[in-house]
């Protein structure tokens, strides 16, 4: 009973640190939303590149409006290197794939909060427009310790974790280039100047 007691009292401290931590990235990001969104560009043409210990590939491809309306190439394996897979990563998708990091709810790693531990951030965004040019969510296995998931498995006699931690992806833009806005004009597009 002392160490049940003793497990929860570590986590509430434990999320109460977390939470604290939290708040420098939480303000990071809201700083890097304002520059981005002050800048104005919902068009633009990236490259992004997804870096792994099992694969690594690169996409090129225009979001207009927010969504992806064209691949130029895409290395990346499967069915899921066409646009389909691009919209996880326009600029709007790695702000909310950063969000997800600094709430209250961690994501885990692909092997449980129980194996891998919270997901750590580490992030760089780009010192002009704000967004996000560098993401790495490598699994932190030392931190399952303070998750309810991993005393509840370890106290029910059923925890069993794969020998390694699950693969970090590092996501990087390479390039961001804005586009001019597409005026549909009756019978064809127009390329309007951007002001």
């Amino acid at each position: 009973m002392v160490l049940i007691l003793t497990v929860a009292l570590l986590l509430l401290a434990l999320g109460g640190a977390l939470l604290f931590a939290a708040r420098a990235p939480a303000d990071a990001l809201t700083a890097a939303r304002v520059r981005w969104t002050t800048a104005g560009y919902v068009d633009y043409r990236i490259v992004v590149a997804l870096n792994s210990a099992t694969f690594t590939c690169e996409m090129d491809f225009e979001v207009r409006g927010g969504t992806v309306s064209e691949m130029h190439s895409s290395t990346c394996p499967g069915i899921g290197g066409g646009k389909r897979m691009a919209e996880r990563y326009t600029i709007g998708a790695l702000f909310e794939r950063v969000q997800s990091h600094v709430g209250t709810q961690l994501p885990c790693g692909a092997n449980g909060c129980q194996c891998d531990g919270i997901l750590g951030l580490e992030v760089a965004y780009d010192p002009a427009l704000g967004y996000p040019v560098r993401l790495d969510q490598p699994p932190r296995p030392e931190l399952r310790f303070f998750t309810f998931d991993y005393w509840g498995a370890l106290l029910r006699g059923i925890l069993t974790c794969p020998a390694q931690a699950s693969d970090s992806t590092q996501i990087e833009v390479r390039s961001l280039t804005p586009l001019k806005p597409l005026k549909q004009e009756s019978g064809g597009i127009e390329t309007l100047p951007r002001p």
